[in-house]
């Protein structure tokens, strides 16, 4: 067996396709195809890039000798396993949402977002409550005339985390898609968001780096305040920034912190 037929074994054992397979490695899906056929060679470049993307074993796919892919304990998830404490059943779901393919993954993922959606709504004050509201209780977005009329569910603190909500509903037009606005208060986001303004807010568990958020903040893992900071993250620690320098970072433990989505635009 060539080195090309051990890149197609590989791609299949991921269950992905040429396409998938090659935005992976920054191949064309043509340029891949030659490659499984043998009509193009296996470049050192190329070589390296899918030891290290898809953690191949490198002895493996050179000569077809040992194990397609590195033992567990050689890649990422025996990091990630390390870092967050898992036990073996947590091992287990992990390694196989890896291995499921991409309309498994989607159905893992609907289910999974549905016990989130459930479980925000559980030990959240009232006032509190609004903003955890799953989608279908939220007013629809829908667009007129080539803008968007969002509604906007209540008011977020810029500053000091607040217990903050009113339980209400208006309406603002944008051309800016998303799935929900609400009204910030206070200055610690200025320039960039003045008091009053309205942020546009997409739902979504996870922020990068430097991306600004409405985040709630959990004592005992009950979610109690809530806020609009930029996101980062050190090592355990999560860091809430602000923009006015006249605010100080506000430092948490990462599982004191639940990302409710992400700021995309502003009225």
């Amino acid at each position: 067996m060539t080195v090309n037929e051990r890149v197609r074994l590989v791609r299949n054992a991921l269950n992905l396709t040429q396409k998938d397979f090659g935005n992976r490695v920054t191949l064309a899906q043509t340029y891949l195809s030659q490659i499984e056929k043998g009509s193009r060679n296996v470049t050192e470049k190329i070589f390296k890039i899918i030891c290290h993307e898809f953690n191949v074993n490198e002895e493996w796919l050179r000569t077809g000798k040992g194990e397609m892919f590195n033992s567990y304990g050689d890649n990422i998830l025996f990091d990630i396993s390390k870092k967050y404490r898992l036990d073996e059943l947590d091992e287990k779901i992990l390694l196989t949402y890896i291995k499921l393919n991409a309309n498994q993954r989607k159905v893992f993922k609907d289910y999974i977002k549905s016990l989130i959606d459930d479980s925000l709504t559980d030990n959240i004050p009232d006032n509190v409550l609004a903003f955890t509201r799953i989608k279908s209780e939220i007013p629809a977005v829908y667009k007129v005339d080539g803008k968007y009329k969002v509604p906007v569910i209540g008011r977020v603190s810029g500053g000091q985390p607040i217990t903050a909500i009113e339980n209400h509903y208006d309406t603002i037009e944008t051309s800016i898609k998303c799935d929900l606005a609400l009204e910030l208060k206070g200055d610690s986001m200025e320039p960039d968001y003045p008091d009053g303004c309205i942020l546009l807010v997409n739902r979504q568990p996870i922020l990068e780096t430097g991306e600004a958020g409405i985040i709630f903040i959990l004592k005992d893992a009950v979610v109690t305040e809530t806020t609009f900071k930029r996101f980062y993250m050190d090592g355990s620690k999560v860091i809430l920034r602000s923009i006015n320098s006249n605010y100080p970072p506000q430092e948490y433990d990462a599982m004191d912190i639940m990302i409710y989505g992400k700021v995309v635009g502003k009225v």
